[in-house]
């Protein structure tokens, strides 16, 4: 019996000896993980690790607690402090920390709403049909928002401590921070705008004033999310500016040239096609309308140009409206619709087979005008809802078009009589057709835009 119980005793020695050496191992490892990692296991890092992390490019910036503009992440309002320093400007530019975000597969609306003192991100539940206000920033706007592709989280442009600065956060309202904030300009316009997110969420692409003179086009530069770098992607010369449109590979950036000044000599508005991994531009498309958009099928095969003619003083694109596809390789381009009462005003594919377009645009009335669906070959037209004026800026499926495939979202606008103002609802349907569903109405004074979809 006493040899028995030495056994055991011996055992339980052992054990407890394995379990206190794993420990040890475990904390030693975690101790040398990034806080990418940490997060990957769902494990916080001690302050001492954040900070480190937060070193690079950058400079550092996580010695201190800063005073940041107030902000609210869901429910809860922040002042400054410790909290907020992820939101203070970097010296240049600074990576991005992403904690995954279980989620389960409730389909959600995410729209921008600005009014003349806030600027919110809101979250419309399609099941429960409830909102959640995600985002509210004080005294700033919110623009060019976007979501990733795997719809997790949100990129904008807004202002931190009056710098324009480019911001990101989960879909949930968490992990706000700021990227990157635009240099103190001494010109009479500066800008941050034409934000693009790459299909492996890696890199950003926008736009800001070339900082060698006024007269020439903005620059375009590429952030690199995964460790903070920033350059120079594209310095136009000559009399071409070009606007980014639509990320669609690796290394593949529509784009939207526009001539400078008052050239001749150059179309006002072609297609062009920016090789980011080699800096180089290629044109691709001319256009012979004024008003016109672009899109590229989700497999990349086929680019969409809506065209219509030159704008009114009222800036409602006149007719005739068209649309045209071309295969993205370079090819004669075949126009698949014309309408002769409406102007052509938005495109985008929506499968490699299908696409929505806008007829009149904000300001139109008549019975044919708001959005449409049509097969790729020409077939299949129809009116999915007359009170769909504004599909969202971004060039993406998931901006348009819920997760699951089923549902689409667009704009509605009412002018005010005698303003400059109007009132903007969110709207969604079913893509088989049918009545709508109002999500948001704005006051007359404020404005709202549809971001995309996303799982929740």
């Amino acid at each position: 019996m006493y040899i028995l119980w030495k056994q055991r005793l011996l055992l339980l020695i052992v054990a407890g000896s394995i379990v206190c050496l794993s420990i040890g191992y475990m904390m030693s490892i975690t101790s040398n993980l990034s806080v990418h990692q940490l997060a990957l296991i769902g494990r916080l890092p001690h302050n001492n690790a954040l900070q480190t992390a937060l070193v690079g490019r950058s400079g550092w910036w996580g010695q201190q607690a800063y005073k940041s503009r107030p902000y609210t992440i869901g429910n809860r309002s922040y002042k400054g402090g410790q909290s907020a320093a992820l939101l203070t400007c970097p010296s240049l530019s600074r990576a991005a920390i992403r904690v995954p975000l279980r989620s389960t597969q409730r389909q959600n609306l995410v729209y921008t709403y600005n009014t003349s003192s806030n600027g919110l991100l809101i979250r419309y539940d399609i099941k429960s049909k409830k909102k959640t206000t995600l985002l509210t920033l004080k005294n700033a706007t919110i623009s060019n928002a976007q979501l990733s592709a795997n719809g997790q989280f949100i990129l904008f442009v807004t202002q931190v401590n009056g710098r324009l600065a480019i911001q990101m956060a989960r879909v949930d309202g968490q992990s706000l921070q700021t990227l990157y904030c635009a240099p103190n300009s001494k010109g009479p316009v500066n800008f941050i705008d034409d934000l693009l997110w790459s299909p492996d969420q890696q890199r950003i692409l926008f736009r800001v004033p070339d900082p060698a003179g006024e007269k020439t086009a903005p620059i375009i530069q590429l952030l690199n999310l995964a460790n903070g770098s920033l350059q120079t992607i594209l310095a136009p010369s000559g009399k071409i500016g070009y606007i980014p449109r639509a990320w669609v590979t690796a290394n593949q950036v529509y784009m939207q040239g526009y001539a400078l000044g008052n050239s001749d000599s150059v179309p006002p508005h072609d297609v062009y096609v920016l090789d980011v991994s080699h800096k180089s531009v290629r044109h691709v498309a001319s256009i012979a309308g004024y008003d016109w958009d672009l899109s590229v099928t989700p497999d990349g095969k086929v680019l969409l140009l809506g065209q219509g003619t030159a704008l009114p003083p009222q800036g409602q694109p006149q007719p005739p409206g068209s649309i045209s596809q071309q295969a993205t390789h370079g090819s004669s381009p075949h126009v698949i619709y014309t309408n002769h009462a409406y102007g052509v005003t938005q495109v985008r594919a929506i499968s490699p087979q299908t696409l929505l377009f806008v007829l009149g645009g904000r300001f139109a009335s008549g019975t044919q005008n708001g959005l449409w669906k049509i097969n790729i070959n020409g077939r299949g037209l129809s009116q999915l809802t007359k009170n769909g004026k504004l599909l969202s800026d971004q060039h993406t499926t998931w901006s348009d078009i819920s997760r699951d495939g089923h549902m689409y979202a667009v704009a509605d606008y009412t002018s005010t009589p005698n303003s400059n103002n109007g009132q903007t609802t969110i709207l969604y349907g079913s893509l088989h057709g049918g009545p709508v569903t109002t999500v948001d109405t704005t006051d007359v004074s404020d404005n709202a835009s549809i971001v995309g979809w996303t799982v929740l």
